[in-house]
């Protein structure tokens, strides 16, 4: 292989990395910062990747929220309202972060597929209900019932934020990639 092309091989990798370890220190840093409401809070989480998975690689934005899950797992407090641990994975809202992790994977699975505006959008719909089945089956059996009524009245608050944060994504995403890939 010719030395520039590996060159840039080199260049491309480190990029990689660089761009993972900022996007999980910003997912660190800002996770935490919750409006409490109900039994989940409302964070800048899933707008932070909903935006990652837009605007990096598919390997980028999955182990940058790796990164963070783990980070939050192994105590450090970057869970919402300054919390982590494993108490925080088997507290009721441990569902939605660990469906941190099928979430980024089918957005950027879905992202990867597709240039068009409109299905980067419904892909982000699709994804976020993804997150609210996993978070409310985990919900389901941490209540060790099936009320549905309890999971639908702890979910449909979060709604209109995720509708308001797709949308601010769909709106910004094109122009902070062209920045981020000159």
């Amino acid at each position: 292989m010719p030395f520039p092309v590996r060159l840039q091989m080199k260049r491309t990798k480190l990029k990689n990395l660089v761009y993972t370890a900022l996007s999980a220190g910003l997912l660190c840093v800002l996770s935490p910062i919750a409006l409490p409401f109900g039994v989940v809070p409302i964070t800048l989480c899933t707008l932070l990747i909903y935006l990652y998975a837009y605007i990096h690689t598919p390997k980028v934005a999955v182990f940058s929220v790796i990164i963070y899950v783990a980070c939050g797992f192994t105590g450090l407090p970057v869970f919402s309202s300054f919390t982590g641990g494993i108490t925080q994975l088997l507290s009721p809202s441990g569902g939605f972060i660990l469906g941190y992790i099928p979430f980024v994977i089918i957005l950027t699975a879905g992202f990867k597929k597709t240039i068009n505006s409109l299905l980067k959008f419904i892909i982000m719909l699709i994804s976020t209900f993804v997150l609210y089945a996993v978070g409310a089956f985990w919900y389901l059996l941490w209540l060790k019932s099936g009320d549905i009524n309890a999971v639908i009245l702890m979910i449909l608050p979060f709604i209109p934020g995720d509708i308001i944060k797709i949308t601010v994504v769909s709106l910004i995403g094109t122009k902070i990639k062209s920045v981020v890939n000159k």
